[in-house]
């Protein structure tokens, strides 16, 4: 269960926006209102109820499966981690 100050911007919420628009490469207000988080809120249990994939989704499994397939970042880490 999840509690909410009324008079309060919900941060987690404001951190799942950050990181969609950075995600995305558009700009990041910072003068977000009640009624814009209460949006992005909406926003995310409708993509989670209708398990949507967004482009967002789409952009962060591209980069996953670039990281996963680069050997030199890989034989970087073991060697890192053979130091």
């Amino acid at each position: 269960m999840f509690f909410q100050c009324h008079r309060r911007l919900d941060c987690g919420v404001i951190v799942c926006y950050i990181m969609r628009e950075y995600v995305c490469n558009k700009d990041i207000f910072s003068n977000l209102t009640k009624e814009h988080c209460e949006q992005i809120r909406a926003d995310i249990i409708d993509a989670l109820l209708t398990n949507q994939q967004t482009d967002t989704q789409q952009i962060v499994d591209e980069a996953i499966e670039v990281v996963l397939e680069d050997k030199e970042f890989w034989d970087t880490i073991d060697n890192d981690n053979n130091a």
